[in-house]
């Protein structure tokens, strides 16, 4: 127990010093957009803008959020060619985080528009670039990210795009400290005042199982509104939508399903009371069997596929009680286009055995503390050898007995192998910041480039807070 103490002591220390230096003294920093207040349409560019004062900027954690059902992205966001780290040495086959940029665009982790306009969140981890020496980091104030958002309501009304989570720190590695500051969007001034459908809760559709070869582009989706794309193997989008069926969870197809002909295509379940919904192609003059006892509500959507004639898809619905399995029939024809499927539910109190839902919910990393109490560490169990000093071989004067190997961890962030993410694998990555090294993840090379630096800061910011079982 002594060794172990007194191999302990050193990296608490360590930890102590940085996690003093990380949470005293940081920087004062604000974010906020290039205007407080806008109007909608036409289409607006909203500058998310940073001022660091004198302090330069080494790496920006952001996630800013708005109301999907009010305004959407109308393209990808834009980064900041300040901050330009990217993830394109990172080795073939290294686990990265969720949304990871890809090659050489310009940020470590950037949300995909066709996500941020169903969660309603934009996250963005950018850093300075290393490799990059003719750039000196950003300060003062400048810009972060753009965005351009369009409308998805015609009601008059407004509604805010705010900064929900953030991070930002120096070239030292000290945090700053935060204020942010929200846009408000007027939307549609003078237009009528339109009472929208509401949002219905997530998980509803369960247990989707496609047995076509294009079950890669079937997915299920959340929040149904104009400009959503309908098909994961194109690019149409829907132009209307009648209101009463915005909001609902939705099943995006694949459009070359449609030439799908054996008898079922696939099979889902809903979790609650329900009305299911066909929108299917009206250039098919001959509906599928498998729609009989269907009805035809009189409602119709359309997207901009630019054919002529161009696509009308009727909706047909049907009623489902909680439990029930839904089969889905071919689409009738390969000529025209393949349907895509909604769900309304008409009651959401949860059933006695509750169904897991096939796309989890997002949930933000945990928030790193802005202030802490004071760090009483934890010891450590005994069988856990944190840090192990290097092996002198030396005569013996009995037999020797072998030392058990360690359970192996595996999880990005952590450093010294105790199978959490904590700071004192914060205080490793510190230590070797800027340093190249071939021993990966001990030294804080969490990505294994070689390099230690603002990535691996990023997968051990993802990760924080996180345990695993060896």
């Amino acid at each position: 127990m002594l060794v172990l103490a007194l191999i302990l002591l050193p990296i608490t220390v360590i930890v102590a010093q940085r996690v003093i230096r990380y949470f005293s003294g940081a920087a004062s920093a604000t974010l906020s957009f290039s205007a407080a207040s806008t109007t909608l349409p036409p289409n607006q560019t909203v500058r998310l803008m940073v001022n660091s004062g004198t302090t330069q900027v080494g790496f920006a954690r952001v996630v800013v959020k708005y109301d999907p059902a009010k305004i959407r992205l109308a393209s990808e966001a834009t980064t900041s060619n300040l901050l330009t780290m990217n993830n394109a040495d990172v080795p073939t086959g290294t686990a990265l985080p969720q949304y990871a940029c890809t090659g050489t665009m310009p940020c470590i982790i950037k949300t995909p528009m066709s996500t941020t306009n169903t969660l309603g969140l934009i996250t963005l981890v950018l850093a300075k670039d290393p490799r990059n020496t003719t750039l000196n980091p950003p300060s003062g104030t400048f810009e972060l990210a753009n965005f351009i958002f369009s409308t998805v309501t015609t009601a008059q009304t407004t509604t805010q795009v705010s900064v929900d989570e953030y991070q930002l720190v120096d070239m030292n590695s000290g945090q700053f400290t935060v204020t942010t500051q929200a846009i408000t969007l007027n939307l549609n001034p003078g237009g009528p005042t339109v009472t929208l459908a509401p949002t219905q809760p997530p998980g509803n559709i369960t247990n989707l199982v496609v047995n076509d070869t294009n079950a890669p582009d079937w997915s299920v989706r959340t929040n149904l509104q104009v400009g959503d794309v309908q098909y994961g193997d194109r690019s149409y989008t829907f132009t209307t939508i009648p209101t009463e069926y915005r909001g609902f969870e939705w099943i995006r197809t694949a459009n070359d399903s449609k030439a799908y002909t054996e008898t079922i295509l696939a099979t889902f379940k809903v979790k609650y009371d329900s009305v299911v919904y066909i929108a299917h192609d009206d250039r098919y003059t001959t509906k599928p069997t498998w729609l009989a006892g269907w009805t035809d509500t009189g409602s119709n959507i359309l997207n901009s596929d630019v054919a002529s004639p161009p696509p009308v898809f009727s909706l047909y619905s049907k009623n489902f009680t909680s439990g029930s399995t839904i089969t889905l029939g071919p689409n009738g024809g390969s000529g025209f286009s393949m349907y895509t499927v909604l769900a309304k539910s008409t009651d959401t109190t949860p059933p006695n055995t509750p169904i897991p839902t096939v796309v989890p919910t997002t949930v933000p990393p945990t928030q790193v503390p802005t202030t802490i109490p004071t760090i009483i560490p934890t010891p450590l169990p005994s069988s856990v050898v944190t840090v192990r000093p290097t092996n002198t071989p030396g005569p013996t004067t009995g037999p020797v007995t072998p030392t058990p190997t360690p359970a192996q961890c595996f999880i990005v962030g952590d450093a010294n192998g105790d199978c959490c993410v904590n700071f004192i694998d914060y205080a490793i990555w510190r230590l070797n910041f800027g340093n190249t090294t071939t021993n990966g993840a001990k030294d804080g090379d969490f990505n294994n480039d070689t390099r230690v630096d603002f990535i691996d800061y990023a997968l051990w910011r993802n990760n924080f807070g996180t345990c695993t079982q060896p």
